[in-house]
């Protein structure tokens, strides 16, 4: 059976190989059968592997990403189906090369622009885009080219040319299936007299310049036309913009050293090079002050102790805008920031290995009449918690090893700025059991058992942690086998390529990563996955 993937992004075809058993090339060790008497629990074998008997109705979706040093592009392919076999030949596509250069319209002193093209597409597997990339020289290459880019057919990409060149803004342009068919695309530049330049200073009421503060230009739609930092010493800025910039609103934002003020966004301006911009007024009673934070935490003996180089972000909606803070904790768990009075948004991030769960809450930042009520607000860590269980396979025996991985799904309040977000946490599956310690939240977990114990991995969604320990015990279905074998567009095999093998998940729309593997020097890569009835 041979079938045409959607989109025409790759070609897959049923291989009608030799044998069930008999296309591995598998070392002797990790060969787990010859034949299905090989097998127990009345388990066939398929490719060298014991797995479930009958059809497998489980559908996954596959990336497939060639090595670094290939000239083809990864691909996706948005339904693998088994119920046919175990065994698929992915065919991949040979890309179009796209010649071209960049050049400003009416510049004929000017042979071609440096700078990067990027180019996006929708992908076949949702949440997961295609990007190709590439540069422009500066000058022309040996063929007379100013850029080689390699994309996929019949496809229509948003581009973007981000010269190297600081002070010009990015463009934009749209590649049509036609003209990607053409194998030429000249980006062509705005006249440099067609860019508008906005220009300027940043003060203070009483024209003190604000020097490294951050100025960031916004077109009517809130999209970001440029952003630049003020000069250190008069608070000059300059932005050259898109010639479409009619008027332009301007976001400013305080130096992390230097006066403090909320974040504030202009009224719209018209272009021009000596736009006045001023620091709004703080209202009285809401001058600068210097407050302390103290993170502490207590071992089991209830003794207290000061951790040291964490991360605290601070985030305020004040009356006057948003202001944004951060520090690290010295020797004595204590930061110090240059604040105005106010109520405040808190996240202490701890790091992946440590014993205590990242904290997020609110504190009050205010002045005081003493130095002797100056003492700083304190955070109190909690231990992380514990989640644990057993992990055992398709016949309800312990799987002696493998790993799993607990991701936190990003979870905001109606009103939070901040939110926990620590990397994914991983700890290896010993003799049939796990634990891990994590911040309390809603996961991701994925479990994925060493090939060598037969066991397919699983993907479990929505497991909510609180602040007490949790026993989950993972039961992992039968194994099932994906034998995937990659190809050139000549039909030769590909070794070094990397598969991924994904599962949609209903709740959200980022797809689930199930499991993933490099083809060997034969060109192929056995996958366990879960079976199906």
């Amino acid at each position: 059976m041979t079938k045409t993937r959607l989109g025409l992004v790759a070609l897959l075809a049923l291989a009608a190989l030799a044998g069930a058993c008999s296309g591995g090339a598998l070392t002797a060790s990790s060969i787990a059968c010859e034949a299905s008497t090989d097998c127990a629990d009345g388990r066939v074998c398929d490719f060298n592997y014991c797995v479930a008997p009958g059809e497998n109705r489980t559908v996954v979706m596959a990336r497939i990403i060639p090595p670094a040093n290939s000239d083809l592009l990864t691909q996706q392919i948005p339904a693998l189906t088994f119920d046919a076999g175990s065994d698929w030949l992915i065919r991949l596509l040979e890309p179009v090369v796209l010649r071209g250069s960049v050049t400003p319209t009416g510049d004929s002193f000017t042979v071609n622009v440096p700078g990067e093209l990027v180019v996006t597409t929708p992908g076949d597997i949702a949440g997961l885009d295609y990007s190709f990339s590439t540069r422009s020289v500066d000058g022309l290459d040996v063929n007379g080219d100013g850029f080689t880019l390699r994309v996929l057919p019949g496809r229509t990409y948003a581009g973007t040319f981000r010269p190297d060149n600081a002070a010009l803004p990015n463009y934009t342009f749209t590649l049509t299936p036609d003209v990607v068919a053409t194998g030429r695309y000249d980006v062509m530049l705005p006249a440099a007299a067609e860019y508008v330049t906005i220009g300027g200073r940043v003060r203070a009421q009483d024209y003190t310049p604000v020097g490294d503060a951050r100025v960031v230009a916004l077109l009517a739609d809130d999209s970001v036309a440029g952003v630049t930092t003020t000069d250190s010493v008069h608070g000059f800025f300059s932005l050259t913009l898109p010639p479409s910039a009619a008027a332009v609103r301007l976001k400013v934002s305080a130096p992390s050293a230097g006066p403090v003020f909320p974040d504030f966004t202009t009224e719209p301006l018209t272009p021009a090079a000596d736009v006045d911009v001023e620091i709004p007024t703080l209202p009285a009673g809401s001058a600068p002050i210097e407050a302390k934070i103290q993170v502490l935490s207590r071992d089991p003996f209830g003794i207290v102790q000061y951790p040291t180089g964490l991360t605290v972000t601070i985030v305020g909606e004040l009356a006057q805008g948003t202001l944004r803070r951060s520090g690290t904790t010295d020797a004595d768990g204590v930061v110090t920031l240059t604040v105005l009075p106010g109520a405040y948004e808190c996240l202490v991030t701890t790091g992946p290995e440590s014993i205590w769960a990242n904290w997020h809450g609110r504190v009050t930042l205010a002045s005081h009449a003493s130095a002797a009520s100056k003492a700083p607000v304190t955070v109190e860590l909690s231990y992380r918690t514990p989640l644990f269980g057993t992990v055992s396979d398709g016949s309800g025996g312990p799987v002696a090893s493998g790993t799993i991985y607990a991701t936190r799904r990003v979870e905001r309040g109606a009103h939070d700025l901040l939110a926990i977000a620590p990397p994914p946490f991983k700890k290896a599956i010993s003799a049939g059991s796990y634990q891990l310690d994590v911040d309390p939240g809603v996961y991701d977990l994925r479990v994925v058992p060493d090939a060598s114990t037969g066991a397919p991995p699983l993907a479990l969604r929505a497991v909510t942690v609180a602040s007490v320990p949790l026993e989950l015990p993972v039961e992992l279905p039968e194994p099932a086998l994906a034998h995937l074998t990659v190809a050139r567009p000549d039909g030769t095999f590909m070794s070094g390529v990397t598969v991924e093998l994904y599962q949609p998940d209903p709740t959200t729309a980022e797809p689930v990563l199930l499991t993933k593997g490099t083809t060997s020097d034969a060109g192929y890569v056995d996958l366990l996955i879960p079976y199906s009835p």
